[in-house]
């Protein structure tokens, strides 16, 4: 579950900062970033997911 958390707040630091240097990036810079942004947006969700469903598991095992 924190490590959901990290990653969507690391997305939301990384956008930041992207927004601020967006006139001196390249343009490889920009579609890299954004990626990356993407790809760990998607771990990030995927991983509270997960986290969500082996906390109703023990629940229900319980």
């Amino acid at each position: 579950m924190i490590n959901g958390i990290a990653n969507l707040f690391y997305c939301t630091l990384t956008f930041g900062l992207f927004m601020k240097y967006y006139p001196l990036l390249t343009i490889l810079g920009k579609i890299y970033i954004f990626i990356e942004i993407v790809i760990i947006l998607g771990i990030g969700y995927t991983e509270l997911k997960v986290a969500a469903r082996i906390k109703k598991k023990r629940l229900i095992n319980k």
